[in-house]
């Protein structure tokens, strides 16, 4: 049996996620959304995308051409990518994304379990099946984009594209490979509602 190599949840290293993004989900995405061969190899690379979570046609457009032109490739554990996007650095004017996150990693203090309730979320039009900490704040306003996804000679397969930094599944999520580290991650960081706390209770 292969030995995973330990994961250490460092709050100053924003980027580096992808170990907990797991081998089961892009074989099951894959078959889920008809991409039957995740080794075959053609002339021209084709993007796919499950989740662009409300990115814009013209931020979709920047942040494929930015991947697809990149050397990214596969993380040898866990068989995916994950990768950044600034879109303030694609001299057009392709507004902000809205970001979720709070917590360490974007800067705010850890999130009090006193502060969060408990919810399912709707993405992509449907209701997971597991409940996301949550917190009464608004959605901010972001240049930066997480790119997560797998690369093969002739297909960019990306699962999900999301405002703000890097993040690992949460805990309940069925296909999280690395459950004690996420729950770390995740006592300590909430997804917004995008009520903000002055509004609870207002009709």
């Amino acid at each position: 049996m292969k030995r995973r190599r330990p994961l250490i949840l460092d709050m100053t290293d924003q980027g580096k996620w992808s170990a907990l993004y797991g081998r089961t989900q892009p074989a099951a995405q894959a078959a889920q959304y008809g991409v039957d061969d995740m080794t075959e190899t053609a002339t021209e690379v084709r993007w796919n995308v499950i989740h662009d979570h409300g990115l814009t046609p013209g931020q979709m457009e920047f942040v494929k051409s930015t991947v697809m032109a990149s050397d990214i490739q596969n993380d040898p554990i866990t068989g995916v990518f994950i990768t950044s996007v600034d879109l303030d650095t694609s001299g057009l004017e392709l507004g902000k994304v809205e970001s979720a996150l709070y917590g360490p990693v974007e800067g705010d203090k850890a999130i009090e379990e006193a502060e969060v309730h408990y919810a399912k979320r709707v993405v992509g039009g449907q209701t997971r099946e597991w409940t996301s900490r949550m917190v009464l704040e608004p959605f901010r306003a972001t240049s930066i984009v997480q790119v997560v996804g797998q690369r093969t000679p002739a297909l960019f397969n990306i699962f999900t594209v999301y405002g703000g930094q890097a993040a690992p599944q949460e805990p309940n999520d069925p296909n999280c490979i690395d459950v004690e580290q996420s729950e770390l991650f995740w006592s300590q960081h909430a997804l917004a509602t995008g009520t903000p706390k002055q509004e609870e209770g207002q009709a």
